[in-house]
């Protein structure tokens, strides 16, 4: 396809590369997880922002 011929140029990249990347990913999905982590503290939890700002 036309669309992913910009892909064949990382084919020949190292393993290791795939493996940081793949590690780089997973770290910002998981600090993606606080802003949601704080709402749902304050709105389903009950606790107050001052507890929540605290925890994070």
């Amino acid at each position: 396809m036309k669309r992913f011929d910009f892909l064949k140029s990382y084919t020949k990249l190292p393993r290791n590369v795939y493996i940081l990347f793949i590690a780089n990913v997973i770290n910002a999905a998981g600090s993606f997880v606080y802003p949601f982590l704080a709402m749902f503290l304050t709105l389903k939890m009950g606790y107050s922002e001052f507890t929540v700002q605290a925890l994070s």
